[in-house]
C-alpha cells in the first residue's frame, strides 16, 4: 500500500470519526432539549397559575358533568358540548354575552360566571385544558418529548381526567360528525389513550 492511499484511508477514517462524534453530540443535545421540554410543560402544567386558571375549574366541570342530579346533569352535560357546536353570531353573541330577557341557567353558569384564576367561565377554562392536553399531544406525537419521562411525569395527572375526557370526546364526536373542522382534542384524546397504554 502506498503513502498516498494509506492517507487517504486515514482521511476517510478521520472524517467518519468526526462525522460519528458529531452524529453523537448532536444526538445527546437532542435528548437533552427533550428532557428540558417534557420537564419545562410539566412544571407549566402544575404550576400554581394554570391550577387555579385551569386545572381546578376543569375538575369542577368534570365532578359536576359525573354527579349533577340526573335531571339537571343531562342539561349541564348539553350546555358543555353546546360550547364547541358551531353557532350563527347572533348565538355566540347570546351564548357569551348574554341575552336581558333570559333569566340565569346553566348557559349564565357555564359561559358568563367566572369560575378561576383571572375571571375565567366554566367553558374557558375547559377549553384551556383540552388545549393543554391536546398540545402536549401533538409535542409527544411530533417526537418533542421524551417518551419515558413523558409517560413518569403525565400519567397520572391524564387517569384522573381520561375518563371525563374520552366520553367528554365521544359526545362531541356525535355532535360535529359533519363539521369540516372538529374540535382537535377529539383525536388528540385518543391518541394520548394509546400513549398512555389505555387502548
Amino acid at each position: 500500500m502506498k503513502i498516498d492511499d494509506i492517507t487517504a484511508v486515514s482521511v476517510s477514517f478521520l472524517a467518519l470519526v468526526q462525522i460519528a462524534i458529531s452524529l453523537a453530540f448532536w444526538m445527546h443535545g437532542r435528548r437533552i432539549e427533550k428532557r428540558r421540554l417534557t420537564i419545562d410543560l410539566h412544571r407549566d402544567y402544575w404550576s400554581i397559575e394554570n391550577y387555579l386558571k385551569i386545572i381546578a375549574p376543569g375538575w369542577k366541570v368534570q365532578m359536576q358533568w359525573n354527579h349533577l342530579p340526573v335531571a339537571v346533569r343531562e342539561i349541564y352535560r348539553s350546555t358543555v358540548l353546546d360550547g364547541w357546536k358551531r353557532l350563527s353570531d347572533e348565538d355566540y353573541f347570546s351564548a357569551y354575552c348574554g341575552d336581558p330577557q333570559v333569566s340565569v341557567d346553566y348557559g349564565e353558569w357555564h359561559f358568563r360566571t367566572p369560575s378561576g384564576g383571572e375571571f375565567l367561565t366554566e367553558h374557558q377554562a375547559l377549553t384551556l385544558l383540552l388545549y393543554k392536553w391536546s398540545q402536549l399531544a401533538v409535542f409527544h406525537e411530533n417526537g418533542m418529548l421524551e417518551n419515558a419521562l413523558f409517560e413518569v411525569l403525565f400519567k397520572d395527572a391524564y387517569s384522573y381526567k381520561r375518563a371525563f375526557f374520552s366520553e367528554l370526546a365521544l359526545e362531541m364526536r356525535g355532535r360535529v360528525d359533519d363539521s369540516p373542522t372538529p374540535p382537535q382534542f377529539i383525536g388528540r384524546i385518543k391518541y394520548l389513550d394509546r400513549v398512555f397504554g389505555y387502548r
